[in-house]
């Protein structure tokens, strides 16, 4: 599902690797970023942000600065730039616990989102994260 058939509301904007999203500053207070280091991975975190997106506009649930968001074994949480954006940031793979050791980007998160997705449709379960 691409963002814009999701919801036209809001834009998503692609530079290389780091994708963001405008239109979420009313209803989060903040608007989104984040990069990956692998092309591979950005239709993952187009999902990703897509599921922001609904936690945010649909559940009335805003992502706040340094708040984890997490579901089973995977975390990101987002710091607050100068620039207004929650730029998002993961645990080390090997160090699960948030501010042990950090790295920038969602590479660990949305492969883990897509595995998680993949296991679902193998059995022909519904993925349906918090």
């Amino acid at each position: 599902m691409k963002m814009t058939e999701y919801d036209p509301g809001h834009n998503t904007h692609k530079n290389g690797l780091s994708l963001h999203i405008s239109g979420l500053l009313d209803s989060n207070g903040h608007e989104l970023r984040a990069t990956v280091s692998q092309s591979r991975l950005l239709a993952g975190y187009e999902n990703f942000l897509c599921h922001a997106i609904e936690r945010i506009t649909i559940k009335h649930r805003p992502i706040e600065p340094d708040t984890p968001i997490r579901y089973s074994y995977w975390a990101t949480r987002g710091a607050l730039a100068a620039d207004g954006y929650l730029y998002f940031h993961e645990p080390v793979p090997a160090c699960p616990t948030f501010g042990l050791e950090e790295q920038s980007g969602v590479d660990a998160c949305v492969t883990y989102w897509e595995e998680q997705h993949a296991t679902c449709r193998s059995v022909q379960a519904v993925f349906s994260p918090p």
